[in-house]
């Protein structure tokens, strides 16, 4: 039997890092 393997690594990392630093030195 032919098993399709379709096993696509659909895991895209979506976690990404929005903590920009907006500590902006108004000194």
């Amino acid at each position: 039997m032919r098993r399709t393997v379709t096993n696509q690594p659909t895991n895209q990392p979506t976690n990404q890092p929005t903590n920009q630093p907006t500590n902006q030195p108004t000194n």
